[in-house]
């Protein structure tokens, strides 16, 4: 039985492979640019009659309406309000679970050593649509109704509500992965299934997944050693712009670092997804490293 220090070594090993993935298939990266860039054009359109208005208002052009009481106007539409939102709520989901499916996919591919790209992952996205849609909407009304329990709950309903998010994200952790490799669009077997992965995977899968958040966190704390004593003689020697420099350099750094552990997170969860529901260890992972970070338990 490998000690918990041993386990925690070779999830580092874990987040040094899935970044060596990355690094053989750098298109993965465009995916978080698309979505990004899809969540803009969301933003934008649902938000752009509002700021039209604002705009309008502060140019003084809505001089036909100077004495609107914008909160009565509010309190009279509230309930279009909470349908509004909850309609750029699901739809944001909607957008997010459809791009994470080309993106799962496509790392699915790269792992099996296929080549990867943006338009074959939106292609089989695309197709999957029914089972996309239909998860949105299973996880976007649980979401909604989390939300509105905790609003009317005090803290400690909030924090029995937050222990529920916080089960229901574990219990979807393979949703996506399911999604790409059933043909199934009910969103309840989705669901069980990707409890079932779990099942087959928790305890010691765990490790592996704290093992890559400590190795970013482990870099950033390094990175925090070499800032300190720079910012100490700059501050010595009264030179704040290379301080300035130093700190800005600092934040680039720390969140290109989360971006990429981050990454490395996807992969790992579809590597180990493979590894559970198929018996297969994916490259560049190996047996050993596997089964030194976790245990699939036996039918």
């Amino acid at each position: 039985m490998s000690s918990y220090p041993d386990k925690l070594r070779t999830s580092w090993q874990l987040l040094r492979q899935s970044l060596r993935v990355l690094q053989q298939n750098p298109k993965l990266y465009l995916f978080p640019v698309v979505s990004t860039l899809c969540a803009g054009a969301i933003f934008l359109f649902f938000f752009a009659p509002i700021l039209v208005v604002v705009a309008a208002s502060f140019w003084g052009v809505a001089t036909t309406m100077p004495n609107v009481d914008w909160e009565q106007v509010a309190a009279r539409y509230n309930v279009a309000m909470y349908v509004y939102g909850a309609v750029l709520y699901l739809t944001s989901m909607f957008v997010a679970t459809f791009m994470n499916v080309a993106f799962y996919n496509e790392i699915l591919r790269a792992l099996a050593g296929e080549p990867v790209s943006i338009r074959h992952g939106l292609r089989f996205a695309l197709s999957r649509v029914q089972a996309v849609l239909m998860w949105s909407l299973l996880a976007g009304t649980v979401g909604l109704l989390i939300r509105a329990i905790e609003e009317r709950l005090g803290w400690i309903g909030k924090f029995v509500m937050a222990a529920i998010g916080t089960a229901w994200s574990v219990a979807a952790v393979f949703a996506i992965p399911v999604i790409i490799r059933r043909t199934d669009s009910n969103p309840l077997t989705v669901l069980r299934d990707s409890v079932g992965t779990l099942k087959r995977t928790w305890g010691e899968s765990l490790v592996g997944f704290l093992g890559i958040r400590l190795g970013g966190l482990m870099v950033v704390l390094l990175s925090v050693g070499l800032l300190v004593p720079s910012v100490i003689l700059a501050v010595a020697f009264n030179q704040f712009w290379i301080m300035a420099a130093t700190i800005g350099l600092w934040l680039l750094a720390t969140i290109a670092i989360s971006f990429l552990v981050g990454m490395a997170t996807h992969v790992y969860r579809c590597a180990l997804y493979v590894y559970a529901s198929e018996g297969v260890v994916p490259e560049p992972y190996t047996v050993e490293m596997m089964n030194a970070a976790w245990k699939v338990k036996k039918n």
